[in-house]
Formats: C-alpha cells, structure tokens, sequence
C-alpha cells in the first residue's frame, strides 16, 4: 500500500508498526502549490496509529508538535479549511 510505505519512510518506523485507519478528510488548501497561481493544493489525512516503537522524522520535517485539539485546530487554519478545522474538534 502506498500510504503506509509513505508514513513509514515519513516517521522511519516499518510497516508492520502502522495501523492505517481509514479516511478522516479531503479537502482544498486555503494555500496554493504555487504562490501567485491558482493551482489548489489537495490534501487528504488519514487516521494513523503507531502500533508500536518511537518515530524519528525523515530529514524532510524540521520539527513536529504534540498539541491538544483546539491549539492544534489553530495552528492547522492557516493551511486547512474552516470544514477540515469543524470536523477535527468535533471528532471523537
């Protein structure tokens, strides 16, 4: 499956550590893939779970960010919709 192999290399963790739920939004970026074009970026979240084990970042990621849902929905609405930011704390 694609999305494991990606969280996988993503956190360096293997494959069989992942528990891949299934979808929990598709949605349009409030940002674009280019500055200055109108070429929406897509972005599409799965529900994941690390099974077991600790992650390390790839050298793609700078830093990551436990945060509780509500900072969490604050920091994430510069970048996802006001739908995406609804349903993220109002989930269960």
């Amino acid at each position: 499956m694609t999305l494991s192999r990606e969280v996988s290399e993503e956190l360096g963790v293997p494959k069989y550590a992942l528990k891949i739920g299934g979808l929990f939004d598709a949605s349009v970026s409030k940002l674009k893939v280019q500055p200055g074009k109108k070429i929406p970026l897509v972005l599409v979240t799965f529900n994941c779970k690390l099974k077991e084990g600790k992650f390390r970042l790839s050298n793609e990621h700078v830093k990551y960010n436990w945060a509780p849902v509500a900072t969490a929905a604050k920091l994430l609405s510069t970048k996802f919709n006001n739908a995406f930011i609804e349903k993220l704390v109002t989930q269960e």
